[in-house]
């Protein structure tokens, strides 16, 4: 994996960085599977451990990708953690990073640069991040794979193109996150109540770092299950948007 990287700084916008596993059939060959899931298992754990141990988020993008949020954490030592894993298993690991005024231009400079970038502007603005909860999830589902699947991408898509700056994705059981830096929290919210739609709660959390703006907006929804419990009648959409920062 041994690349060298030219690391600059910035005051606004926001960075990914997208880790690619690369030539992933290579080290697979005349492997079991079980063994090839497992392995594969421990390299994606591994390496989500070492960006929230320094403060990043991690999305799991498909079989051989991640895609970390990373402003103002320290990416050298990313970079170097990643470069020790990559030498432990034998496998070769790319990062590739974009830079953009919100996180989707800068996930378009990734798709620009993929696997040939050597470039990272690290942006030190604060990040937003906006957590979905489904309310009825698994009974509308019905423990049925496609229609869990086609339930959440309705949702994926409604709220991709509500706010088309942010990038997230479905992280577990009924739960969306997007980041993004768009911290005008009345906009936010005045998109989030024109959805209309009273299966939806929206926790925000804002902080300089990805994971504790996750953490935040996890509180976030915890505020609004408090106020839901209290409430002997519906909770209305406003009560179903709260802030931590």
């Amino acid at each position: 994996m041994t690349r060298k990287y030219a690391f600059s700084n910035a005051s606004t916008g926001i960075t990914l960085a997208l880790i690619t596993l690369e030539e992933f059939s290579e080290w697979t060959v005349g492997k079991e599977e079980m063994y090839i899931l497992e392995t594969q298992h421990k390299i994606y754990a591994e390496i989500a451990n070492i960006i929230r141990s320094i403060q990043g988020f991690v999305f799991s993008v498909n079989y051989d990708n991640l895609l970390a949020v990373i402003n103002n954490i320290d990416v050298p030592k990313m970079v170097k953690e990643l470069e020790n894993i990559s030498k432990s298993y034998g496998i070769n690991l790319i990062i590739t990073f974009g830079y953009g005024t919100s996180a989707k231009s800068a996930l378009d400079n990734i798709s620009q640069h993929y696997l040939n970038n050597n470039e990272c502007i690290l942006s030190n603005k604060e990040v937003i991040c906006l957590h979905f909860d489904i309310d009825s999830y698994l009974s509308k589902t019905d423990c049925n794979v496609q229609a869990a699947d086609e339930f959440l991408h309705r949702y994926l898509t409604l709220i991709r193109d509500i706010y088309p700056d942010f990038v997230g994705f479905h992280i577990s059981g009924d739960n969306l996150i997007f980041f993004g830096v768009d911290t005008d929290i009345e906009n936010i919210k005045s998109k989030f109540i024109s959805l209309n739609d009273d299966k939806l709660k929206l926790g925000v959390g804002i902080s300089k770092y990805p994971a504790d703006a996750a953490t935040k907006s996890a509180y976030a929804l915890e505020n609004i299950r408090h106020a839901r419990d209290k409430s002997s009648t519906p909770i209305d959409l406003e009560k179903r948007f709260n802030v931590v920062s």
